[in-house]
Parts: C-alpha cells; sequence; structure tokens
C-alpha cells in the first residue's frame, strides 16, 4: 500500500472507516464531501488503477458553477485586453489548452472601447499537456461571435512538442501584435522535475519566455499542492480544498440538483487522481501560489502589476449579486485571490 511508505495503514484504515461512517452523497456538504474521500482514500488502499482521461480541467468542466473559479476568467480577460496598446492594436492570444472556448466567449462579448483591431487566438496544443477538449471544435463560434462583435477574430491550431515552440510554429510574425499568453489551469497538468528529469514544466515556461517573447503570460491556477507534498499533506490539502468548493455549492445549488451531483461526481474524480495516483499516473499537480511565483522567477520571469480597471471589473461582478453570497476576493503578493470562507481557492497573476 503507498500509505504504508508513509504512515501506519492502520491509521489508514481508521481514517477511511471514519469517512465511511459520516459518508453521504446527498447529505449535507461534510457528508458529502465524507463519501468522495472516502472514495479516494479507497482507491488509493486498493491501488486500483485512476483514469480521469481529459475529465481533470476547469476549461471544460463545470467551471461555470463555481464563481471564484469563473470570476478568474473575467480577471484572466481584462489583463490580456489591457496588454494591447494603439502601437500594436492587433491582439494574438497563445493558449496552451482552450478548453470549451468559454473563457473567450466572455472576452469577445465583453469587449472595451477602444478594442483591439483584431484577435488572433491560437490553440498551442503542445504533446506534454493534455488537453481537456478538441481545439478544432470551437474555432467557429469564436469566429461567429467576433463578426457579431464587429472584430475579426481568426483561430488556428498548432500540434507541437514544447521544446518546438518558437514564433514561427505559432505564427507571431506581425509586428503590430501584442502577444498573450494563456495559462488558465493548464500547467497543473504538465509534469515537473518531481515526474520526469525531462521537467517538460520548466522546459514549456522556459520556451515561452524566450522564443514566443510575449508582452504578457496570465497563470490561473488552483491554491493547493498535490504536486510534492507527502501524502497526509496532500489528502489534508485536497479534503480542505474540495470541501470549500462543496460548501460554495451548497449556497447555489439545491441538494437534489442534476447539475450539482453532476459537478460533485467530477470532483470526487479529480480527489481520486490528487489522492490515489502517484508519479506519472497523477494528472493534477497543483501548486500553492507561492510556489508557481518561485517557479517562474527561477524561469527569468518577473511578475507583473495589474492595472486598476481588473480589480475593478472583478469588484463590479462580486458587487452585481451575480455570483451569490460567500464568494471572497482581495490582492496579494500581486496575485488576484479567490476563495469561499477563509480558504484561497484560485490565484491569477500575470508576468513578462
Amino acid at each position: 500500500m503507498y500509505w504504508a511508505e508513509e504512515g501506519d495503514p492502520d491509521f489508514a484504515s481508521a481514517v477511511l472507516a471514519h469517512l465511511t461512517s459520516a459518508a453521504d452523497p446527498r447529505g449535507d456538504p461534510e457528508q458529502r464531501l465524507a463519501h468522495h474521500m472516502s472514495s479516494a482514500l479507497l482507491s488509493r488502499l486498493s491501488a486500483e488503477p485512476i483514469d480521469i482521461g481529459t475529465s481533470h480541467s476547469l476549461q471544460h468542466h463545470h467551471h461555470h458553477a463555481f464563481p471564484s473559479f469563473d470570476l478568474c476568467f473575467v480577471a484572466a480577460n481584462r489583463a490580456i485586453l489591457d496588454s494591447s496598446s494603439k502601437a500594436r492594436p492587433n491582439l494574438h492570444i497563445v493558449d496552451l489548452d482552450v478548453g470549451d472556448g468559454a473563457q473567450y466567449v466572455s472576452l469577445i462579448e465583453s469587449l472595451p472601447h477602444p478594442r483591439p483591431s483584431s484577435i488572433t487566438i491560437t490553440a498551442c496544443a503542445v504533446s506534454e499537456l493534455p488537453q481537456s477538449h478538441p481545439p478544432e471544435t470551437v474555432g467557429d463560434r469564436l469566429v461567429s461571435l467576433g463578426e457579431r462583435a464587429g472584430v475579426a477574430v481568426r483561430f488556428n491550431v498548432v500540434r507541437c512538442k514544447a521544446s518546438e515552440l518558437d514564433r514561427k510554429a505559432v505564427g507571431l510574425n506581425d509586428e503590430e501584435e501584442t502577444v498573450a499568453v494563456n495559462f488558465a489551469y493548464a500547467l497543473q497538468r504538465v509534469a515537473d522535475e518531481s515526474v520526469t528529469t525531462e521537467n517538460p514544466r520548466d522546459v514549456l515556461l522556459r520556451r515561452v519566455r524566450g522564443e514566443l517573447r510575449p508582452d504578457v503570460v496570465v497563470l490561473v491556477e488552483e491554491n493547493l499542492n498535490t504536486n510534492t507534498a507527502p501524502f497526509a499533506v496532500r489528502f489534508g490539502e485536497v479534503m480542505g480544498h474540495v470541501g470549500s468548493v462543496f460548501g460554495s455549492l451548497e449556497a447555489r445549488m439545491g441538494r437534489e440538483s442534476a447539475e450539482r451531483e453532476r459537478v460533485e461526481e467530477w470532483l470526487g474524480m479529480r480527489a481520486r487522481d490528487m489522492v490515489a495516483a502517484e508519479g506519472p499516473n497523477r494528472v493534477c499537480r497543483c501548486e500553492v501560489f507561492g510556489k508557481w511565483r518561485a517557479r517562474l522567477g527561477m524561469a527569468g520571469y518577473r511578475q507583473r502589476q495589474f492595472g486598476p480597471g481588473v480589480a475593478e471589473s472583478v469588484r463590479e461582478r462580486i458587487g452585481s449579486g451575480l455570483v451569490g453570497p460567500g464568494l471572497t476576493f482581495k490582492e496579494m503578493d500581486g496575485g488576484l485571490c479567490f476563495g469561499w470562507g477563509d480558504r484561497v481557492l484560485t490565484v491569477v497573476s500575470t508576468w513578462h
């Protein structure tokens, strides 16, 4: 048993028994959490294979159900749009996992004035990063939205290895383009040096900075350590994080909601990956914000401050009442932090 490597398997069994006794998939948030965490722990103890396919990404699955995650798109989009200028009015966004395109639906529908002369979105599917959705399927919708909004939108798909990333491969050849790279819930699914000596996470970061030379890099990530923490710490991190998300669902959806059931099943599947899988089999390798800051700094990035309009746009959205009660928002260490109760769930930051 994996747990035996880090602690007493009898203790693990006792924890499992306690969780199982409290579990109820239709109960209150604590009972629902106990149900999914006991399932995750049982998967670990039984060493059964964990396969969550591409269902791990918040880019494609249920992000609309979580105000803290959805508001990250609002902040990221405003930061991307703020990076464009009159001198370079054409905006080129390179996205490492475009998902179902929902982030760019929001971006196009909320374009400010003055707006970019054109928007090019390049979905860059590097082989080291599992894509959450076939990128070829989302372009037509975004182009049509651009037509209705009165701005030319182009959509491209590029497939390559991280080590092959450069301006030519991505199509960055316009001197009048502002270049933005978007890492939204993506880097957590790229392995680092703790998994393989090839360290594709750092390779990707260094190629983006050195070869693409973007004007802004936007990082959106969940704030928990499921990468290198010892198992007991990792288990506690996942339980606290998922528990806070379950609490936010309780405030927004009824206990008999079919959508809530689907969302919680998806969260439980991700929890099983983070708790039960080890080595290259674990897909979700999240980090706390401080570790992302250190990693990007070592890769040669400097943190960029948000313009005043970014936080303002988030506060306006929160003040509108559309996101419901319980959401927390604060600025910390140059990042925009979104959470529930006393826990920070997601952080947005910008770099160059």
